[in-house]
């Protein structure tokens, strides 16, 4: 492993599911539709969420949350017709587990994680759509969520501030040639 880097097995949660819009031409802005499954996760490398109360201007009182997380790459997957699919992990710390349990959290889980998504998404010029549903029958698309590398904190600053999005193995480099041509 590249040092501040860890590899973790995340637990499933729960899934989603939703549309992402795909460009098909730069040229025309022509997009397509695919499903999209977002697995909700969780490990302890993540970390811990953070709550704080406070008063609205109103005198409410209310909860602001950190809720940290870490998405995983893309990976394709086969729905129940046999259609080709989007699949992500969003990981967050075991501790969101045990708020749960109260429906305005999980939407709250759910929409971050989303939204999460859709921060990678953007890169790419897609798009995924905020109306998803949750799943009642499926914890995990794909059965177990995929093994994970997330970024660690180091006592060398230089490691701790490089992007491992933009690093890549020599590996992936020849799977994505592969795929390139394969897909054209």
């Amino acid at each position: 492993m590249p040092p501040g880097t860890q590899l973790i097995e995340p637990t499933a949660g729960f899934c989603v599911k939703s549309t992402v819009k795909k460009m098909t031409s730069e040229i025309s802005k022509s997009f397509f539709e695919q499903k999209c499954f977002v697995n909700i996760c969780f490990h302890d490398a993540v970390e811990k969420p953070e709550q704080e109360t406070v008063t609205g201007p109103n005198g409410e009182r209310g909860s602001n949350w950190k809720l940290p997380y870490r998405v995983s790459k893309l990976r394709y997957d086969r729905d129940n017709k046999g259609t080709l699919c989007s699949t992500y992990d969003v990981v967050f710390n075991n501790e969101v587990q045990k708020f749960l349990v109260h429906a305005e959290f999980k939407k709250f889980v759910a929409d971050t994680a989303v939204d999460g998504i859709q921060q990678v998404l953007a890169e790419q010029k897609e798009k995924i759509s905020m109306d998803y549903k949750v799943m009642q029958n499926m914890n995990c698309k794909g059965d177990i969520p995929s093994l994970m590398t997330i970024k660690v904190k180091t006592d060398n600053p230089l490691i701790d501030n490089l992007d491992l999005d933009n690093v890549e193995t020599r590996l992936q480099k020849e799977i994505e040639k592969q795929k390139d041509l394969h897909m054209t």
